[in-house]
């Protein structure tokens, strides 16, 4: 089976056997290069799920992999821990160090020189907030939610649209009361018709859809007026959270990073614990993100903005030129018209 192995210092992908035995596993794990560059360290965790949930490193000496519930596709989060012995000399330290206050945090090195990467820096945890951006084809909704809840990697794969489509379909077939005609505003079978296509944007409806699916909170940000909208399931009162920014015709996803980077995507986090202290500090720091792409003009206008026709090249102005243009042609592939310089 196929295993993704994640740590501080790298990623990699190893193929195994379900009934390797749990000891020998690890030792693989430790003499790993992509993600372990000292092999006297020890491995002090290992997390599986979502969210991750650490495994029981005890083995007997015919525990298998399989026994530790792992299967095929799974990504493992490895932490290791240096096996130096205390008293060594290269872990020792004088009492005047001991009483020594550590030194502020540095900000990390950018390792990218585009300027035009919208992020925040957070000092007290060393790390950046990103705006990670979102192919532009219809389904950016669907995607931004994939990407934070599977990572950059695997939520092509993992949560592709196309399933994520299906769910709304369920919920709608199965609640006939709460998603009627009338909520959707056409009928419940051309409403599931409609979503299916790969064409169809994705909105509030979608977004309580799979809150409630995922049990967790959607913290949408408007660009334009600065709000910032949370959509859950009172009722399941989620504990974890994602950050949407959505621009008026467009959904991007917030990541935090160590480093201010394009190239490192797969170290992204994107789901915060309602409450907690980083959760905080990345709400803080989404303000001041919602600023400085407020004044990059980052929002759209949808009541004045001019899309274009894919199907038939019609140029059509805002929400309602577009919804009146769809009803009466059918036409379902559009794409915003960039103002001029």
């Amino acid at each position: 089976m196929r295993l993704k192995l994640k740590s501080d210092i790298g990623v990699t992908t190893i193929n195994v056997e379900s009934d390797q035995l749990f000891n020998e596993f690890l030792v693989d794990i430790r003499s790993n290069q992509q993600i372990s560059t000292d092999l006297s360290n020890v491995i002090d965790s290992i997390k599986l799920g979502f969210p991750p949930k650490s495994i029981d490193l005890d083995y007997s000496q015919t525990t298998t992999i399989q026994d530790k519930e792992i299967k095929d596709g799974d990504q493992l989060l490895i932490q290791f821990s240096s096996n130096k012995r205390k008293n060594s000399p290269e872990s020792s330290e004088s009492t005047t160090a001991k009483n020594t206050p550590p030194p502020p945090p540095q900000q990390p090195k950018r390792q990218d020189t585009k300027e035009d990467i919208p992020s925040v820096y957070i000092e007290s945890i060393n790390k950046y907030l990103t705006l990670r951006n979102i192919p532009d084809d219809n389904s950016c909704m669907f995607n931004s939610i994939a990407y934070a809840i599977s990572g950059y990697d695997s939520y092509e794969t993992i949560s592709p649209p196309e399933e994520l489509r299906k769910i709304i379909v369920s919920y709608i077939q199965k609640d006939p009361e709460l998603y009627s005609d009338l909520i959707l505003g056409r009928s419940r079978e051309s409403y599931c018709e409609w979503i299916m296509k790969k064409e169809s944007w994705g909105g509030g409806i979608e977004l309580g859809i799979l809150a409630d699916w995922f049990d967790i909170q959607f913290t949408c940000i408007d660009i334009e007026s600065g709000n910032f909208v949370e959509i859950k399931n009172e009722k399941l009162k989620p504990t974890r959270f994602i950050l949407l920014i959505y621009s008026g015709v467009h959904y991007d996803v917030l990541a935090l990073n160590n480093e201010l980077s394009t190239k490192n995507k797969d170290q992204d986090e994107c789901i915060w614990e309602i409450g907690s202290t980083t959760g905080d500090l990345v709400l803080d720091a989404a303000k001041k993100l919602c600023k400085l792409l407020q004044e990059k003009d980052y929002s759209t206008n949808t009541t004045t903005f001019r899309v274009r026709c894919s199907d038939c090249y019609s140029i059509l102005v805002g929400e309602v030129g577009v919804a009146k243009h769809a009803e009466q042609t059918g036409h379902l592939n559009f794409g915003e018209v960039k103002k001029s310089l």
